[in-house]
């Protein structure tokens, strides 16, 4: 399962001590396995925010059920949406498209 292949990569990292980039559409799955959450924005891809995970490791299957990791899911999750729907605007000025017809 999904718990299980995670508590597989965090005794991973805790033997190993290395760096790990790992990548998620899951912000729970983020939380349990980072010690910081980066949120990339649209395109073009760039880092919008980054949030610390203050959890103490090893951490456990229990604690995704607590307050602090419900309201940090909750803010990580309504900055995607206020990132998804800021205004874009261009890095350079974009061409205008115009048809015309026969």
């Amino acid at each position: 399962t999904r718990e299980e292949m995670n508590r597989l990569v965090e005794e991973i990292w805790l033997d190993t001590k290395t760096t790990i980039v790992f990548i998620t559409h899951s912000i729970e799955e983020a939380i349990f396995l980072s010690d910081r959450v980066v949120v990339l924005s649209a395109r073009p891809g760039r880092v919008a925010k980054e949030y610390c995970v203050p959890f103490a490791r090893p951490r456990s299957l229990e604690i995704m059920a607590t307050k602090e990791v419900f309201d940090l899911t909750n803010r990580i999750k309504m900055d995607i949406v206020g990132e998804r729907t800021r205004p874009k605007t261009p890095e350079r000025p974009s061409a205008e498209i115009v048809r015309i017809r026969p």
